[in-house]
């Protein structure tokens, strides 16, 4: 599994090689935007669980936060389209995270808007001591994409495929946390990318 780390500055690829910190955690709610741009979605945060007939109209039925409908042998008719058997869940919860990527190309680097990039070669390492500062074991996968309703944290929107994400997750913390990033765990490949301009 080659794991990869974009990075705005040519400073935090030394602190991923080097070791250092700290280095800032963020919370899922920090890469929320209704528009998709580079590391930003609106799937960010929302938990849905959507079974039987499609429910989501837009305009009609579009939901807030900690929603649960659940209706069987009723019927809603709108517009010629008849929904029964409807369980629908949805809720927006925030969780502490850091998101790597399988994709190592330059053109990823140029949809994330950042220049510099760094691959882990010793993800163990990093996994363990990032759960021993944070004190919580993270839960870490890939992330799968979907053209359906459905959201978790990794579970996202076909639209984000391109990002093919890695991440872990650390779900009860409402505030960003700083860490160290311990020594050997990162190789610079920025070069390998070959961007000769800068992105902004």
């Amino acid at each position: 599994m080659k794991l990869y780390l974009y990075l705005n500055k040519e400073t935090h690829v030394e602190t991923w090689i080097n070791g250092g910190g700290p280095v800032t955690l963020s919370l899922a709610s920090n890469y929320w935007n209704k528009d998709r741009n580079g590391i930003y979605t609106p799937d960010e945060n929302l938990q849905i669980e959507s079974k039987g007939d499609p429910l989501y109209i837009p305009g009609v039925f579009e939901f807030g936060n900690n929603v649960t409908i659940h209706a069987e042998n009723n019927k809603i008719f709108y517009n010629g389209m008849i929904n029964h058997n409807i369980y629908h869940y949805q809720k927006f919860e925030d969780a502490l995270i850091i998101c790597f990527s399988t994709n190592f190309h330059q053109k990823a680097a140029l949809k994330f808007k950042k220049m510099f990039c760094v691959e882990i070669i010793d993800y163990v390492k990093l996994f363990n001591s990032l759960n021993e500062q944070i004190g919580l074991i993270g839960k870490d996968g890939f992330c799968q994409y979907t053209k359906g309703l459905n959201r978790n944290h990794f579970l996202k929107s076909i639209e984000d495929k391109w990002q093919k994400e890695y991440r872990i997750i650390w779900v009860g913390l409402s505030e960003k946390v700083d860490v160290f990033i311990p020594k050997g765990i990162a190789i610079d490949r920025t070069r390998d990318l070959n961007i000769k301009t800068s992105l902004y």
